[in-house]
């Protein structure tokens, strides 16, 4: 086995790196493009001077989840207490939209000041008011709906709660790429009205899979009593059963959990060859060293239960790829959205 670790590092480290200018990211910019939708879907049913009105509150609940994102409570809740007050005065027809900010810039504040309970009731809240406002012509708010569950998912996954979150977040994946929604909090979803924006759908696709890798890695390289193939049995499996192949990030991403399963249904040996063949793909977007990180952090895992004298350098150079994988690909802490 140590020979087949040493071979598997040793063609890792013999893998051409990416040129600087391999990107193939979507050239439509999709959070311009959800913005427009939602602010001419606004001023469609209020007219400019609604809009405006309602945006200035907006912004000042935006403000306290700026400053929540920094950790600075005290200063987020003088924020959102102001934009209680200013909402408070808005005009009744501007109160429901105004008020799915304020639900989640409050359950920002909840979920830094480590009450997730009440975090997650309260962007609930706003899962059912947004249910509303979309049958009433808010329809791009489905897309933030979807941001929402993300946003549950990261409170489950910092309170350590990974069955929950792999639920979740396995459960809104299977709803954007096949329509079924089940475990979503609330029955109403339309998968028509997803479908509506492709370039919406397929980011947002895109976005819940990133957040499960990012999850998954972070489960892998840290004690969580779950065994080794809990992804794999209730994540990995069933989202490759089902996804369709049909764009390129979907392609990218069913190689990603193909790779994955194949470690319980080929072995090691095949797991391995499978990660490499993925890495080597020099042309796949940055935005995917998120997925070669992920696989290279099962690969490490793998590893770490292996009785070898050289364990220690080999996780020591598979640590520093998957590193460079992340880096390329913008690295980040998942977040909790506005």
């Amino acid at each position: 086995m140590s020979r087949t670790l040493q071979h598997f590092v040793d063609q890792l480290v013999a893998l051409p790196r990416p040129p600087a200018n391999a990107r193939r990211e979507l050239s439509l910019d999709t959070q311009a493009l959800f913005s427009a939708l939602l602010t001419n879907e606004f001023q469609a049913q209020y007219g400019a001077a609604g809009f405006a009105q309602a945006d200035a509150v907006m912004r000042q609940f935006n403000e306290g989840v700026l400053l929540c994102r920094q950790d600075q409570l005290a200063a987020a809740l003088a924020e959102l207490q102001r934009g209680d007050e200013q909402l408070a005065a808005l005009p009744a027809a501007l109160t429901p939209y105004t008020s799915l900010f304020q639900l989640s810039g409050w359950g920002n504040y909840y979920y830094k000041a480590g009450e997730g309970e009440r975090a997650v009731a309260l962007l609930c809240q706003g899962l059912q008011l947004s249910i509303e406002l979309e049958q009433q012509g808010h329809h791009a708010l489905i897309y933030r709906r979807i941001e929402q569950l993300q946003n549950i998912a990261t409170i489950y996954g910092k309170q350590q709660q990974y069955e929950a979150a792999i639920g979740l977040l396995t459960s809104t994946a299977t709803f954007i790429h096949a329509g079924q929604a089940t475990g979503l909090f609330v029955a109403d979803w339309d998968a028509a009205r997803l479908r509506q924006v492709q370039a919406l759908q397929e980011t947002t696709l895109f976005n819940v899979c990133r957040q499960l890798a990012e999850l998954n890695t972070l489960m892998l390289a840290s004690p969580t009593g779950l065994p080794d193939d809990y992804f794999h049995c209730h994540a990995g499996r069933q989202l490759l059963a089902g996804l369709e192949v049909s764009t390129y990030d979907r392609t990218l991403l069913y190689n990603w959990l193909y790779v994955k399963a194949s470690f319980y249904a080929e072995g090691p040996d095949a797991f391995f060859a499978n990660v490499l063949t993925f890495l080597a793909d020099t042309v796949a977007a940055p935005r995917y060293g998120v997925f070669q990180a992920n696989l290279l952090a099962q690969a490490a895992s793998h590893i770490r239960q292996q009785a070898t004298a050289q364990r220690e350098d080999l996780l020591s150079t598979v640590g520093a790829v998957a590193e460079r994988a992340r880096l390329r690909a913008g690295g980040r802490a998942a977040r909790m959205a506005a």
